[in-house]
C-alpha cells in the first residue's frame, strides 16, 4: 500500500454559535456546556487543605462533584457524606438550598453545610465536626 501527503493545512468551517455555546450532545442539538467551577475562595481552600489526601481521618474526599445536576463542593464516597459551604451567593437563596440538600439525600448522601466565616473563624472545630459524622456514618 502506498502511502499519501495531505496538505497539512485544513481548513475547517466553524458555525456562528452564540458565546459559550457548543454543540456537546449525542444528537448534535446545541446545548450549554456547564462552566467550569470558579475559582475556589478562601473558606473552600482552607477546608481543601484540611481534608486533601486523607488527612481527615483517613476519607479521601473529591472536589466538585457532580450528582444528578448539582456539583457538590466535597465529597466522601466511602461514607456517603457531603460537605456544603455556604458564602454570600447562597443568603437568599435557603429555599433553593433546602431543595438541594433534599435532592442529594435521596441519592443517600449526608450533607453538611457550613457558613464560610466558620470555616474561616474555627477550621479545626469544623474539621472536628466534619470527622464525627464521616466516623458515625454507615461505612
Amino acid at each position: 500500500m502506498r502511502g499519501f501527503t495531505v496538505d497539512r493545512e485544513i481548513l475547517i468551517s466553524s458555525v456562528e454559535r452564540p458565546e459559550g455555546l457548543n454543540s456537546c450532545s449525542r444528537d448534535g442539538q446545541d446545548r450549554q456546556r456547564p462552566s467550569p467551577a470558579p475559582e475556589p475562595n478562601l473558606a473552600e481552600k482552607t477546608l481543601w487543605t484540611l481534608v486533601r489526601n486523607r488527612r481527615l481521618g483517613g476519607f479521601k474526599f473529591l472536589r466538585q462533584v457532580a450528582i444528578d445536576r448539582y456539583f457538590a463542593d466535597f465529597v466522601c464516597e466511602a461514607a456517603k457524606v457531603i460537605v456544603e459551604l455556604d458564602g454570600p451567593t447562597h443568603d437568599g437563596r435557603e429555599d433553593y438550598d433546602s431543595r438541594r440538600t433534599e435532592i442529594l439525600e435521596l441519592f443517600g448522601y449526608i450533607v453538611l453545610r457550613f457558613r464560610n466565616e466558620r470555616v474561616l473563624a474555627d477550621p479545626g472545630g469544623t474539621a472536628d465536626d466534619i470527622l464525627a459524622v464521616l466516623r458515625s456514618a454507615r461505612v
